[in-house]
């Protein structure tokens, strides 16, 4: 009886924890998150941000945006950039110079070395986190309008 007791209290004590824990994530709020992958929102008037992580310096990388419908809408020519985490600012244009409207898009980022061999790059987001949802003690945040789990996010500002 005293073990079942004791399974019992410990199992509140862990619920609790874990509701506390999501609890504190709601500090998130209006901060922002880097979370992976290759989709980010475009708000009309503000330059999109986004990246991408190459694993070794790149002789050439290239950035093509693309709407919700898989059409590529600019195609941007990085030049040459080093190992590590680079950061894209977008303005919405597309290639002839015409603004887009506001709404989700994706990137996907062509990178060689210069023996003209692929270099490997990781795509991140960078979101607005706008709220916090909890569903049997785990957090769930909502950035820039899309679930995210926790896991996905990499890093807070």
């Amino acid at each position: 009886e005293g073990i079942t007791n004791l399974n019992t209290s410990m199992d509140g004590m862990s619920k609790s924890m874990a509701a506390m824990q999501g609890m504190n994530t709601t500090n998130l709020v209006g901060r922002y998150a880097r979370t992976e992958g290759n989709i980010f929102k475009y708000i009309t008037g503000n330059n999109a941000q986004f990246g991408y992580t190459l694993s070794a310096p790149a002789a050439s990388v290239k950035v093509a945006i693309a709407d919700s419908s898989g059409r590529v809408v600019k195609d941007i020519d990085m030049g040459t950039e080093s190992k590590g985490d680079q950061l894209v600012s977008w303005d919405g244009k597309d290639n002839s110079g015409a603004q887009l409207p506001a709404g989700a898009y994706s990137f996907k980022v062509t990178a060689v070395d210069s023996g003209n061999n692929t270099v490997l790059s990781t795509p991140y987001a960078l979101g607005l986190i706008s709220s916090v949802s909890l569903d049997n003690g785990n957090a769930t945040l909502k950035v820039d309008g899309q679930p995210t789990a926790m896991d996905m996010i990499k890093e807070i500002y």
